[in-house]
């Protein structure tokens, strides 16, 4: 993912952990957060950090369905689902609709 970002000329940073994530949320140069499903369906800190905080686009890539994923977790919202495996045009595509 970090490698795909870089060449479509952004800056990222790529994390594991629900830990090494959080102080990166609330950062004045975030432009997008994107997220694996599966550490949203984990981390309930990490969760109720993306809701409460991020004020950017909250792009969720999984190999769920988007259906599959909001019946795991209806509550919660994300500007735009991204489902895997994608390519670097669906990803430049997606990324271009919501930051321009």
């Amino acid at each position: 993912m970090g490698r795909m970002l870089e060449i479509l000329g952004f800056a990222s940073v790529c994390v594991g952990t629900e830990e090494a994530a959080l102080p990166y949320l609330g950062h004045p140069a975030l432009q997008a957060v994107i997220c694996d499903g599966s550490l949203v369906l984990q981390f309930r800190q990490l969760r109720q950090m993306l809701q409460d905080a991020v004020h950017v686009p909250l792009v969720i890539t999984s190999g769920l369905s988007a259906a599959d994923f909001d019946s795991q977790q209806p509550e919660f919202h994300y500007s735009q689902f991204l489902a895997k495996p994608f390519d670097l045009t669906q990803l430049a595509t997606l990324l271009q609709s919501h930051l321009g």
